[in-house]
């Protein structure tokens, strides 16, 4: 049997994300029942609102992997399963990381600027990792807009329009009456959104190339053979971002 940290190592990024919710999400609930009388999540691990970072600013990053209700984790874990996975396929591992996090802090500070407006800091806090996956889903939304997810009973749907259906009904069925909840969701998508402009700005001129419709089949074939061969010789993980996800639209296309 392998050590845990060779597991670790191989496993993918979405994977290690949701290990270290749940892991907190169990540690937490061990600690409130044994030890501590009280919730120990809203004492030492969640983001006060207003000013009250200055005294715990270590929260600003414990608060996107907390989880105290086990339906609250299950569902932001699922979500990121699904779209975390999709991404990493396309992109990779650091990406994936990279942007759960600037997501989060996205969040956070959404979250931080309206309990200030409203002037209710010290009565907030701002626990899970919704602002962090709402990052996740807009981002792939925008890396693979057009790649297609069988769904039950809907038949095939772009990611576009799924991930567009997600951040809806995180933003109507979250947060409920707490207004810098609320926004905190929407500074993990205005995150997301964020990285997927400075992605697109940046794509090298591999990225330039006509897409696989516009191509010759026999050229789009070629194309195609090539990065599999690619594959085959040094794995998957051998591809970059953009081989990948020219991968999947030429999958896709032929």
């Amino acid at each position: 049997m392998k050590p845990l940290s060779y597991i670790l190592r191989d496993m993918n990024m979405t994977g290690r994300i949701i290990i270290i919710n749940a892991v907190v999400w169990l540690t937490v609930t061990l600690v409130n029942v044994i030890i501590a009388p009280q919730n120990i999540a809203v004492t030492a691990l969640d983001l006060p609102g207003g000013l009250g970072l200055v005294v715990r600013p270590w929260t600003l990053l414990t608060y996107m992997f907390t989880q105290t209700d086990v339906w609250h984790c299950l569902f932001n874990m699922l979500w990121l399963l699904w779209f975390g996975l999709m991404l990493e396929h396309c992109t990779s591992r650091r990406r994936v990381m990279a942007t759960y996090l600037l997501s989060g802090l996205g969040g956070a500070v959404t979250f931080i600027i309206t309990t200030l407006v409203l002037g209710n800091g010290q009565y907030s806090m701002l626990e899970g990792s919704s602002a962090a996956v709402m990052g996740v889903v807009a981002l792939t939304g925008c890396t693979i807009p057009n790649h297609r997810v069988n769904l039950f009973l809907l038949g095939n749907i772009k990611v576009k329009w799924v991930a567009a259906a997600t951040i809806l009904l995180f933003a109507l069925g979250s947060g409920g009456n707490n207004i810098a909840s609320q926004a905190a969701h929407i500074g993990g998508v205005v995150a997301g959104l964020i990285i997927a402009w400075y992605q697109h700005a940046k794509r090298p001129r591999y990225d330039k190339m006509p897409a696989a419709h516009t191509l010759s089949s026999a050229d789009a074939r070629a194309e195609l053979d090539e990065l599999l061969d690619k594959v085959k010789r040094s794995g998957y993980n051998s591809l970059s971002g953009n081989e990948r996800r020219r991968l999947i639209e030429l999958s896709h296309n032929i």
